[in-house]
């Protein structure tokens, strides 16, 4: 996958979303975490910050990913990128997500 990630951020042909689904948590949040940093120019983890990447995942004690939760990650698209060309957000569990 990295191969052919490689090669559509060089023609610049990327998609605005890409889904990743794995059995296998660990990796697939590799694979995730290797196009964040690709999109932004540094190595970026779980817990690192960059003003141009938000990362969701259910909250602590919470069943689902809240409404606000994507209502601030909408308010964060709006805003300009602040260090490079790219705003990322990475969405974990996206299936735990509310209606």
């Amino acid at each position: 996958m990295k191969g052919r990630i490689d090669y559509l951020l060089k023609i610049k042909k990327l998609p605005q979303a890409i889904m990743i689904v794995g059995r296998n948590r660990e990796h697939t949040i590799k694979e995730a975490l290797y196009i964040v940093s690709k999109l932004l120019g540094i190595n970026v983890t779980e817990e690192g910050f960059h003003p141009d990447f938000k990362y969701i995942d259910v909250l602590e004690k919470k069943k689902n990913i809240s409404i606000e939760q994507i209502r601030e990650a909408k308010e964060f698209c709006s805003l300009s990128p602040q260090r490079g060309e790219n705003k990322v957000i990475l969405i974990n569990n996206v299936e735990t997500m509310s209606v």
